[in-house]
């Protein structure tokens, strides 16, 4: 039976892999102006990172996980099927596949700590962002548009536009978000981070675009 099901596996694996060969063929698409991953900030840079980091380390687990579960499978499978059944065995660990899965959940649980740590990390990086010559944007949501108005040190210079966000390159922007009815969430991709607006609340967003886009 083990053998049976090790059988699978391997022919589940080979069909993943012609399925990831064929995938391979078709047509690139290319990032476009409001992709997560074409990065235009170093807070979105930051995340980008934490995104591939995530994406290995679970895929590092599923190995393992795998590996673990395929070799306790292994181990056990090694005795006749019309030996007679040991009773004395019963309750007891088989040692091989007992370490198979120990090794397995002890590697998960590393890599699963790595990505806590990494977390931590690249939320303290976020939260240290300068904010020397800030652009102070006050956001409100309304259905079924957005109103921005842009603070400025002379009443003069302040002024509001709807529906579109227009901020500096290299100069850290400040956002204070409300909303005038219901929840909305407000996301640029390429300058990562979303957040939601939440009727009596206002909620702070701080960015900076490092290259020019639209």
């Amino acid at each position: 039976m083990p053998s049976r099901l090790i059988r699978r596996f391997v022919v589940a694996a080979a069909a993943a892999g012609a399925t990831l060969a064929l995938a391979q063929d078709r047509p690139v698409v290319v990032p476009g102006a409001h992709d997560a991953l074409a990065t235009a900030g170093r807070q979105a840079a930051h995340i980008g990172t934490l995104w591939n980091l995530t994406v290995a380390v679970c895929t590092a687990v599923f190995c393992a996980i795998l590996l673990g579960l395929v070799l306790s499978l292994w181990r056990s499978g090694r005795a006749r099927e019309d030996a007679p059944a040991d009773l004395s065995s019963i309750g007891r660990h088989e040692r091989g596949p007992y370490l198979s899965v120990l090794w397995s959940v002890a590697v998960s649980i590393a890599l699963l700590l790595v990505l806590v740590v990494a977390s931590v990390v690249t939320d303290r990086t976020l939260a240290r962002m300068s904010l020397e010559n800030a652009v102070n944007i006050d956001v409100t949501s309304h259905q079924w548009w957005w109103e921005l108005r842009y603070g400025a040190d002379q009443p003069s210079d302040t002024f509001t536009t709807a529906n579109e966000l227009h901020v500096p390159v290299g100069r850290p922007v400040v956002l204070k978000l409300r909303t005038d009815d219901v929840i909305h969430s407000l996301w640029v991709p390429s300058l990562a981070g979303k957040k939601d607006l939440i009727t009596g609340r206002t909620a702070t967003m701080q960015r900076r675009a490092d290259r020019a886009g639209r």
